[in-house]
């Protein structure tokens, strides 16, 4: 299994494994024969309660719409409290980098699946970016949740039980067949992890 994201030396609490990823890396200052490409071997093991079950305390009980961008928009709505309350008490966000509000980011995720450049000269950065702040938006959220959840917990209930993460494994499936190389290894790898939707 690869490194999940944002845990660049394995999973908290595993100290043996950390100093053998920080060894690894620091061995690498004193060789002289560079430039130097080096691929750590061993597998970052996931902690065994990383998934546990986890239910987002903010019941998403409005009626299903019609519209997969409806839904996700009253997802957000029910959610957006949360993230603000989030924002302000660590006083920073790592959602913005689309340059979109969180309402129009569903929409133009799903014209992907409609339109593989979704009216932009550069369809897979406006898809990666509009599928990160997504994301970063729902794990700010639910980060602020009452009772303790783990990461792994978090991502479940997001690719898992979100409107959200429904469609960004759609828009990844469909964007894989593109005529556009660039947007194919966007959809491939960039979008979902392959946790997820394992690589073909």
């Amino acid at each position: 299994m690869p490194f999940a994201l944002g845990r660049p030396l394995g999973s908290p609490g595993d100290k043996e494994f950390q100093h053998r990823v920080l060894d690894a890396a620091l061995g690498l200052l004193i060789r002289t024969d560079g430039p130097v490409f080096s691929e750590f071997l061993e597998e970052a093991m996931e902690a065994a309660d990383d998934k546990e079950d986890w239910v987002c305390p903010v019941s998403f009980d409005a009626p299903i719409a019609s519209s997969p961008t409806e839904n996700i928009q009253n997802e957000i709505a029910f959610l957006r409290p949360w993230y603000e309350r989030g924002k302000v008490l660590s006083g920073r966000t790592s959602f913005g980098v689309s340059g979109l509000s969180p309402m129009e980011l569903g929409p133009l995720i799903y014209s992907f699946l409609f339109d593989s450049r979704s009216g932009n000269n550069n369809g897979a950065d406006s898809l990666k970016l509009a599928t990160d702040d997504l994301k970063a938006f729902y794990v700010e959220a639910a980060i602020q949740q009452p009772g303790f959840a783990k990461l792994g917990a978090i991502e479940n209930w997001y690719w898992n039980q979100t409107f959200a993460g429904e469609l960004v494994k759609q828009v990844s499936v469909y964007c894989q067949k593109s005529s556009d190389a660039a947007l194919r290894l966007t959809a491939k790898i960039l979008i979902v992890p392959e946790t997820v939707i394992p690589w073909s």
